[in-house]
């Protein structure tokens, strides 16, 4: 059975009953499943896994709205370029963090 995991909390009150609240995947493994990819580079800065749109990036940031600190999809976007870091991989040919930069500059509103 393939699925993806979920971070899943179950609360149990001192009469046995219960509540189950589901949260959102890791951002990492949304990002995975937008790039189809097993994993990530595991050497980030050295190897890279692959290279990933803005609008990929964006869609992860949608995705995981609710658990992200960023107030608009602008800055979401950057806190998901900030996992495609550490996973090895490159937005549109460049370095994440260079990327992030660029999208605070506003080189890229027009895309929002």
């Amino acid at each position: 059975m393939a699925g993806m995991k979920v971070p899943v909390k179950v609360k149990v009150a001192d009469d046995n009953s219960f509540t189950i609240s589901v949260g959102t995947p890791p951002a990492a493994s949304l990002v995975k499943q937008v790039l189809g990819l097993a994993k990530g580079s595991g050497e980030a800065g050295t190897v890279v896994a692959a290279d990933m749109t803005l609008e990929q990036a964006m869609t992860v940031a949608k995705q995981k709205a609710p658990a992200l600190t960023g107030g608009d999809l602008k800055a979401m976007t950057s806190e998901i370029l900030g996992v495609a870091k550490s996973m090895g991989l490159t937005c549109e040919g460049q370095d994440p963090k260079a990327f992030q930069a660029a999208l605070s500059a506003g080189d890229y509103d027009d895309r929002f």
